[in-house]
């Protein structure tokens, strides 16, 4: 279990505060930043494993669990909404990485809508390494915006993983990125929630498996 739990003071678009959760077992110069989707949180298996072994790996992990369900990101234009995003990930990453100074290792980890957190981190920031869950490979349905060609920019020595059921899932597209420098994990029979549906033995398998890929690539 975490040695200590702390809240970061993140406040996002608007200037509304961000949930969060600072995870530490004791000091580190490592910090893993976590940028969920938008129904899929941070407490869910996929990330909460991961979040468990980089732990165990000495990282620091901060979860940003940010709120996009509601109306007024609902209301907003697609040109809007990305603004919310890019300015979120702004503050959730300035906030970590001033606290003390002392973080010189920085790894991202997101799953679904976190891929424009992720795409705009790694466009404007020193990142060292980038796990891509579920990323949207294809136009999301929450903000209609087409990230492919940005992600081809971003993607060498990243680790994308996605399940071959995924409606995000492109071979052509896959084929481009990992010509590019990525790192493709694909997922027989697993959907967006990288889960086999009615199949809970063998969605406790991806998960581990899952896990042992984010214990090697964080190293």
């Amino acid at each position: 279990m975490p040695e200590t739990l702390t809240n970061l003071n993140i406040l996002g678009y608007d200037k509304n505060p961000i949930k969060n959760t600072l995870f530490s077992m004791g000091p580190s110069t490592k910090i893993a930043l976590f940028f969920p989707g938008i129904g899929y949180t941070c407490q869910m298996p996929v990330l909460y494993y991961a979040t468990t072994v980089l732990l165990k790996k000495g990282y620091d992990v901060l979860w940003v669990e940010y709120d996009y369900m509601n109306e007024r990101f609902d209301s907003c234009s697609d040109k809007e909404k990305v603004t919310w995003l890019n300015f979120d990930a702004d503050a959730a990453y300035g906030a970590a990485i001033s606290k003390e100074g002392k973080y010189k290792n920085v790894l991202l980890v997101g799953k679904s809508l976190g891929t424009f957190a992720l795409l705009h981190l790694n466009k404007s920031k020193k990142i060292n390494k980038t796990i891509w869950f579920t990323p949207l490979l294809k136009t999301a349905s929450a903000v209609k915006v087409e990230l492919f060609n940005d992600l081809i920019d971003v993607c060498r020595g990243g680790l994308f993983v996605i399940g071959k059921e995924d409606r995000h899932y492109d071979v052509t597209r896959i084929g481009a990125l990992q010509n590019a420098g990525a790192n493709f994990i694909s997922i027989k029979r697993a959907g967006h929630n990288l889960e086999v549906e009615d199949d809970p033995y063998k969605s406790l398998e991806i998960l581990a498996q899952l896990a042992k890929e984010t214990e090697a690539y964080s190293d």
